[in-house]
Parts: C-alpha cells; structure tokens; sequence
C-alpha cells in the first residue's frame, strides 16, 4: 500500500459479475427495441413492464450509490438510467406505446428475414 493512500473498502466500485451485467445492459439498451431490452417479449403487458422496469431502476441506483466507481461504469448507469426512464414512459403511454411496439415490432420481424434481394 502506497503511504498517505488508503485502500478502498472490498465493496467499493463493481464486481467483475456486476460490471459484465452492466455492460451487457448497455449495450442492449444500445441496440435494442425497448421491450427487448427490458428483457420482456411483444407482449409484456403494463403490470410486466412496470415490475422489470422498477427492478432494473433498483438495481441501478443501489450500483450507482456505490464509492469507488469509475468514469465508465458512471457513464453506463447514467445512460441505462435515462434510457429506462424513456423506454418506461413510452412502453406505459396509452398512444405511443401500441404505436411504438407495432413498428419496433414489424421492424425486428423485417431484420430476422433478412435483406430482400433488388429485382
């Protein structure tokens, strides 16, 4: 240990476990529809979406409140979080969220099948 310096605590930052899930929720929340990245099908209802979206706002402030992280893994939560916020908000809407899921959905159908070959 360097003099003047003092270790940080076993719990401080992320565990190695916890930093792959984050950067595994990052990055589907990068690239996917919002029901996919919450990890919930076509057809989560509200109740679904409600239950999945609270446990991964908990998850992500308990991490966040943890000393000893770095600017990555900051970045990340603060970027999950406010894509949470949004994917709530939209999936919950009355309007959008029937709107957003039918194109997200037609889209991720089109992607699965494929590029069709220009006649």
């Amino acid at each position: 240990m360097v003099p003047g310096r003092e270790e940080l605590p076993a719990s401080a930052g992320l565990a190695a476990d916890e930093r792959v899930r984050l950067d595994d929720l990052a990055e589907r929340f990068r690239t996917a529809a919002y029901p996919k990245m919450l990890g919930l099908d076509w057809e989560a209802s509200p109740p679904e979406v409600e239950r999945r979206t609270r446990m991964l706002q908990d998850w992500l402030k308990e991490v966040s409140a943890r000393p000893g992280l770095n600017a990555d893994d900051r970045k990340a939560i603060s970027f999950c979080t406010a894509q949470l916020e949004q994917a709530h908000w939209v999936l919950k809407h009355p309007t959008l969220g029937p709107a957003y899921l039918k194109a997200a959905r037609t889209r991720a159908e089109a992607q699965e099948l494929g590029p069709t070959p220009k006649d």
